[in-house]
């Protein structure tokens, strides 16, 4: 089991990745109302940081795009887990950008309705997420296996 803190952010991973229909989790899927606002509230204050498809930065929200969230917290807590899962890819040397986070993208994308700046948030949340991982993180052969495993069941199979 890891213990995983940092900008507000407490996980619980356990080990084995558990499925709550239709969403597959990397971790126990219990991630708290208060993080998932944190990390989304933290996105948006940084959402100009963020580039669009033609390389521009992203113009500041107008107040009324600030007055209600850029993402539903149950999304938000999906790309928390999701995060979670590239960081343990990333410390165990597996491919976690396109096995993982940009299949989360292409999937958000497809959905359609999406702004630039909703876009640039779920990007954003699934960054701060693997940022609160240390990168020295050890991967022990169960990490990788639990990895690779999510990745499969999470955007080849149901999830």
């Amino acid at each position: 089991m890891h213990w995983l803190s940092g900008i507000g952010l407490t996980l619980v991973l356990t080990g084995s990745a558990m499925a709550q229909a239709p969403t597959v989790w990397f971790g126990s899927g219990k991630i708290s109302d208060e993080t998932a606002d944190g990390f989304l509230s933290h996105a948006t204050s940084i959402i100009t940081s963020a580039i669009d498809e033609k390389g521009r930065s992203l113009r500041p929200l107008t107040a009324e795009e600030a007055a209600s969230p850029l993402l539903d917290r149950k999304l938000v807590k999906e790309i928390i887990d999701v995060g979670s899962a590239s960081a343990f890819g990333a410390a165990c040397g597996v491919d976690w950008e396109n096995k993982n986070y940009l299949k989360l993208m292409g999937r958000e994308r497809a959905r359609g309705g999406r702004t630039t700046h909703q876009i640039a948030a779920i990007s954003l949340v699934h960054g701060l997420t693997m940022s609160t991982f240390d990168p020295r993180m050890e991967c022990r052969p169960t990490d990788k296996i639990k990895a690779e495993t999510f990745y499969r069941r999470k955007w080849n199979g149901a999830g």
